[in-house]
């Protein structure tokens, strides 16, 4: 919003001035993974496309190395999940090790 006030002034010829610059440390945590229903929703409700055009585009991305593996319903495990066999698997792979 406020960058769009000074493109607009600087738009209309009445210069703009920085008068301070400030620094501000600010902790936030990443935003979710989004499963593919909140894809789809997001998709549409801010850049309007249809369920078909927002997959379309996910995996474009997907393929381009954007995203990761987009098409999960859950972010959870069920219960009893083994993390550890995948996690040894990956610790003993050369690209990882």
């Amino acid at each position: 919003m406020l960058l769009q006030r000074v493109r607009a002034a600087a738009d209309d010829g009445d210069g703009a001035s920085v008068l301070g610059v400030g620094e501000e440390r600010e902790d936030r945590r990443p935003p979710s993974p989004l499963n593919t229903v909140a894809l789809m929703r997001l998709a549409s409700s801010r850049l309007g496309l249809g369920a078909y055009s927002a997959m379309q585009l996910a995996e474009e991305l997907y393929l381009r190395g954007f995203l990761s593996y987009p098409r999960t319903e859950s972010s959870g495990f069920p219960p009893g999940f083994d993390f550890l066999t995948p996690l040894e698997e990956l610790a003993a792979h050369p690209a990882w090790s």
